[in-house]
């Protein structure tokens, strides 16, 4: 045989048993869906995820006790600041309300110290010169 029929031959048979592998998986696939839908089959996808996902965490937690602890005490801490939005909003403008009248109060009287310092000093005659 000549090596181009032998290399056809070869290529044949190649393609003969992909062609056959192709046909069981969707024999199988055709077979499952007989058994179980496409919801069922998702489910039990999302079981096994979840499974997966959970055995992991629970490693993870055995692992570093402290890392998780401050994971939890900050996610705590958000929902609380998500929570309470409104009345923190309000505490810091509220605080930020009397900052500013202690600064116009403080400066009122700043300038009225300084206008009856230039009246006494006017009153009494007493010049830079």
């Amino acid at each position: 045989m000549s090596p181009l029929k032998q290399r056809l031959a070869e290529d044949r048979a190649m393609r003969d048993a992909a062609r056959a592998n192709v046909e069981t998986d969707i024999a199988i696939i055709k077979g499952e869906e007989g058994d179980q839908g496409l919801a069922a089959r998702l489910l039990e996808g999302g079981k096994d995820l979840a499974r997966t996902l959970g055995d992991g965490a629970l490693d993870m937690a055995g692992d570093s006790k402290g890392k998780l602890g401050g994971a939890v005490a900050l996610g705590l801490a958000g929902m609380a600041a998500l929570l309470f939005r409104k009345p923190i909003m309000d505490a810091v403008e509220g605080f930020f309300a009397e900052a500013e009248e202690a600064l116009a109060e403080a400066e009122a009287s700043s300038e009225m110290e300084e206008t009856e310092a230039t009246a006494s000093d006017d009153a009494t005659g007493a010049s830079d010169e």
